[in-house]
């Protein structure tokens, strides 16, 4: 059977707030849905130094792969989340090879979108996943009863951590991340 995909781009970072591991945050190109993925912090740094426009004197690991797709001939072309099993998140990354033919390669979501982030490749997420991993409905989130303007990255990053059980906390992040410019999340440190 043919998944059907979403279109996501990265939308930053928060920390979480039990153990500071850093969680990316995807967003639907439609602003309907946002994402949580945790990652190590080693993808985070990779991630966020290209979303920063820095440039490091020499090759990250990521910065490699991509040199070394780009010296095959091959171009990545997109960065799948394919599933979620037991909490995981899976991933394929697609390159087109010199030959014309499309590989796919299983892959850590982290390493392929911090690979699509570096060559410009579409980052998508199977509708299966959305399904599985209840992400924030931006669309259907209200200011629960009693909440004020939220405007500061550190309550956001706070109400990162929340459970899928959790639908009011599950709000008030969604209504905290459609209130931030993307600026509010300041700079992620490697």
């Amino acid at each position: 059977m043919k998944q059907t995909y979403v279109p996501f781009t990265v939308r930053g970072f928060v920390p979480d707030n039990e153990n500071g591991q850093p969680i990316l945050l995807l967003q639907d190109d439609e602003a309907r849905f946002v994402l949580p993925i945790w990652v190590g912090v080693p993808e985070a740094g990779a991630i966020a130094c290209v979303l920063q426009g820095q440039t490091l004197p020499r090759p990250m690991t990521h910065d490699l792969l991509a040199s070394v797709v780009e010296a095959l001939g091959a171009t990545v072309e997109r960065a799948d989340v394919r599933a979620i099993e037991a909490g995981t998140f899976l991933a394929d990354l697609w390159l087109r090879g010199a030959d014309g033919a499309l590989r796919c390669v299983d892959c850590r979501p982290s390493d392929a979108i911090a690979l699509a982030v570096r060559t410009g490749a579409q980052i998508r997420v199977a509708a299966a996943v959305l399904e599985a991993a209840q992400p924030i409905n931006a669309e259907e989130t209200g200011a629960p009863e009693g909440a004020s303007d939220v405007g500061a990255a550190g309550e956001t990053a706070a109400l990162a951590a929340v459970s899928a059980d959790d639908a009011d906390a599950r709000a008030r992040l969604a209504l905290a991340l459609a209130r931030l410019d993307p600026e509010a999340f300041g700079k992620f440190r490697t």
